[in-house]
């Protein structure tokens, strides 16, 4: 997940090198042959690709511009009091109990989270799931015609927490504010119809690394105004990397040496999956949930680990 600074700084090195090479091209001899060979087999397509990134982003920036053909009144008059003792509006990396691995899957609910569920229900385990509204294609999860209302009741329903990624997963650190509070409204606008309540945690996409946040100052300051607790993780699975066949053993080797490594009566984790990825669903999670258990440890919510009351996940708004 890179920042879109440097795709934007690769996209333009690579532009600004192709008038180099044409010009090249007219020099004799192998120089002649070795930059024409070049720039047809390497630059050219790299253009090509590039461009299409940018005019991707383009088209996921413009379709945030249309989410505002709702009524967020409501949303936007809240009385968002402060809950319990937890930062608002500042990155949160590590869990506070120890003994406890937090699960936490992004950018779902998809085709394979009604597996994850059954998985955790079968191992007796919650964790907290940072939703997305509409990405990957699946349509809005408040379309009363597809599946994802209901996954998202049967996640509340069963213990599961239930928290903010955003509407469309761009990176809203480098929006204007109103943009930011776009995403943010329109995705608490579609929690609010499924549940009757809008969570009070956020994990902001993730183009950085911690320790860095992928959030600046000024998206922590709308984070912080609108009351939520700004989530990450110190353990990446990586597994958006590890997705295709014979690679999801690069994360469940991340996440294991972790677990393994990790004295449940000194520390705790804060672990990052994505319940959009098959292999991430049905092999990394059940390896992590088999560690978890020989380790010692307690599976968990985001929350909890926190030390944080249920109570305080949510509040309660009906648009």
């Amino acid at each position: 997940m890179v920042h879109p600074l440097i795709h934007l700084l690769v996209w333009s090195l690579t532009i600004l090198i192709i008038p180099v090479m044409v010009i090249l091209t007219t020099a004799a001899g192998p120089t002649r042959d070795f930059v024409a060979t070049t720039l047809q087999m390497v630059w050219i397509p790299a253009v090509v690709s590039l461009v299409g990134v940018a005019i991707l982003r383009i088209i996921v920036l413009l379709s945030c511009f249309g989410l505002d053909n709702l009524d967020y009144s409501k949303l936007i008059d809240l009385k968002r009091d402060r809950l319990g003792n937890l930062p608002y509006g500042e990155p949160i990396y590590e869990c506070r109990t120890r003994g406890q691995v937090a699960l936490t899957f992004d950018d779902g609910p998809y085709k394979y989270t009604e597996d994850l569920l059954n998985i955790l229900k079968a191992a007796k385990v919650n964790a907290t799931f940072f939703i997305t509204g509409s990405n990957l294609e699946k349509g809005a999860i408040d379309n009363p015609d597809l599946p994802w209302a209901s996954l998202i009741r049967r996640m509340d329903r069963e213990g599961h927490q239930i928290a903010t990624h955003n509407w469309a997963n761009p990176n809203i650190d480098i929006f204007p504010d109103s943009l930011r509070r776009q995403e943010i409204h329109r995705l608490e606008y579609a929690f609010s119809k499924i549940l009757g309540k809008i969570p009070t945690y956020i994990r902001p996409p993730t183009y950085t690394r911690p320790p860095d946040s992928s959030c600046g100052n000024s998206c922590l300051a709308t984070l912080k105004e609108l009351g939520y607790h700004v989530v990450y993780f110190d353990l990446d699975t990586e597994d958006y990397t590890h997705n295709l066949v014979g690679q999801i053993e690069g994360s469940i080797q991340i996440a294991l040496e972790r677990i393994y490594g990790t004295n449940p009566k000194k520390s705790s984790i804060l672990s990052i999956a994505h319940d959009i990825y098959q292999r991430s669903v049905t092999m990394l999670t059940i390896e992590m949930l088999k560690a978890i258990k020989a380790k010692g440890f307690e599976g968990v919510t985001v929350g909890k680990c926190l030390g944080d009351s249920p109570s305080n996940w949510y509040r309660n708004v009906v648009v």
